[in-house]
C-alpha cells in the first residue's frame, strides 16, 4: 500500500481502506461499502466511486469473488475487490499459494499478477513559476483629507475628531452613540437530570467499558429483554460476533420469535454455525440469519386439544387419542369401561 503507484493522496487512502478490510493476506475479498470508504477517507461517496473506477482502470484493483459477501442482503451487497499486488512483490509467494490451495483457490502467477504501470503525471498549474502582482493594502490606499472622517471601518462607528483645546490631551476616540449599552444576561440552564444523577458516580477509564451508560436496555421488558440477554451471551462467547449495545437492542425484537419457537441453544446454533474466518459486519450477518433461518412455528400438539384424561385404565395411548379419554357426557371412556359404554347406548 505504501509503494502502490497511486496518482494522489485520495487514491492512496481508498487503497489503504480496501487493504485493511481485505479478507485474505494476499489482498483478496475486500468489500467495504462505498459509504464506509467515504466516511473513512472523509470524501463524498460519488468521489469515492470515481476513485475506485480509476484504480480499477489502471489495474490496482479488480472485481473479486462476489460470493464472499453473499450473506449480505442483495440490494445492499457491496462489490468485492481484490488488490492486484504484483507477483514480484510477494516475498513468500510459495507460502501464499499454499494457503490459497488449502482454501480451494488457484495459485497466484506472474501472468495473473503482472507489474503495475506508474501513475499518470500530475497536471501542473498554468501560473506555476510566474510572479504574482502585489496586492494593494491599507498602506497603499489614499487617506481621506478631512480629519473628521473616520479612519477605519467596521470598528463600531467611532470617529477621530480634530484635536483642540476642548478635547482631552490623550486624543481618545469619541463614541457617537447616545444610548447606554445594555448587555443581555441569559439565566443559566438547569442541570440535566441524567447529569445530576451521575455526578457522584465514579468514572471508568479505558476499554469498551468507558462508554457512558445509556439506560436503553432497562426499557426492554418481557420476551424482548430475554432475547437481548440471549444475544448478549451468544456474542460474548463468539469473538467474531462483536455486537454493541445499540445493535443488540435493534436485533432483540428479531430474536423473540426464536425463543418463542425454540430454545436459546437452537438460536446459538443458527447464529454461530459455519461462520467465516473474518466478518465485516457482525450485526448484518446476525440480522440476516435471524430473518432467513427462523424455524416454522410449532403446531399445537393434539393432546393440548383433547378432553380430560380418564386415567382409570392407565392406557398408554390415552395421552394422544381422544377415544381413550373421558366421554363427551363426562362419563368413563369406552375402552377402559366397555360396560359403561353399553349402558349409555
Amino acid at each position: 500500500m505504501k509503494d502502490a503507484p497511486v496518482a494522489d493522496s485520495l487514491e492512496r487512502l481508498v487503497l489503504v481502506t480496501l487493504g485493511e478490510r481485505a479478507g485474505r493476506a494476499d489482498g483478496c475479498d475486500a468489500f467495504p461499502s462505498r459509504d464506509t470508504i467515504a466516511a473513512t477517507v472523509m470524501a463524498d461517496p460519488k468521489t469515492v466511486q470515481r476513485v475506485l473506477a480509476r484504480l480499477a482502470k489502471r489495474g490496482l484493483i479488480a472485481p473479486g469473488d462476489q460470493s464472499a459477501a453473499r450473506y449480505i442482503r442483495a440490494d445492499r451487497r457491496p462489490v468485492v475487490y481484490d488488490l492486484m499486488i504484483p507477483y514480484a512483490w510477494f516475498p513468500n509467494a510459495d507460502r501464499m499459494n499454499a494457503e490459497r490451495a488449502q482454501a480451494g483457490l488457484p495459485p497466484l502467477t506472474p501472468e495473473d499478477r503482472p507489474d503495475i504501470a506508474p501513475p499518470p503525471p500530475k497536471n501542473r498549474r498554468s501560473d506555476l513559476g510566474k510572479s504574482r502582482p502585489a496586492a494593494r493594502g491599507d498602506s497603499q490606499s489614499p487617506r481621506p483629507k478631512d480629519s473628521q472622517s473616520p479612519r477605519g471601518s467596521g470598528h463600531g462607528g467611532t470617529e477621530n475628531p480634530e484635536r483642540g483645546d476642548s478635547q482631552s490631551g490623550t486624543g481618545g476616540l469619541a463614541d457617537p452613540r447616545t444610548s447606554p449599552v445594555i448587555i443581555p444576561v441569559e439565566p443559566p440552564l438547569p442541570p440535566h437530570p441524567s447529569t445530576a444523577a451521575d455526578a457522584g458516580a465514579p468514572t471508568r477509564e479505558g476499554g469498551r467499558d468507558a462508554a457512558p451508560k445509556t439506560g436503553i436496555p432497562d426499557a426492554l421488558v418481557g420476551t424482548e429483554r430475554q432475547a437481548y440477554e440471549a444475544l448478549s451471551r451468544i456474542a460474548a462467547s463468539e469473538p467474531r460476533l462483536q455486537l454493541g449495545v445499540r445493535e443488540l437492542i435493534r436485533l432483540a425484537p428479531l430474536a423473540v420469535p426464536w425463543l418463542e419457537a425454540g430454545t436459546e441453544a437452537q438460536l446459538r446454533q443458527a447464529l454461530t454455525a459455519g461462520l467465516p474466518a473474518e466478518i465485516g459486519s457482525p450485526a448484518g450477518l446476525v440480522r440476516r440469519r435471524l430473518l432467513d433461518k427462523l424455524p416454522p412455528q410449532r403446531l399445537a400438539r393434539a393432546a393440548d386439544a383433547l378432553p380430560e384424561w380418564c386415567g382409570c385404565g392407565d392406557h398408554p395411548a390415552a395421552r394422544y387419542n381422544p377415544k381413550f379419554r373421558r366421554g363427551p357426557d363426562g362419563g368413563q371412556c369406552e375402552v377402559c369401561h366397555p360396560d359403561a359404554a353399553h349402558v349409555r347406548a
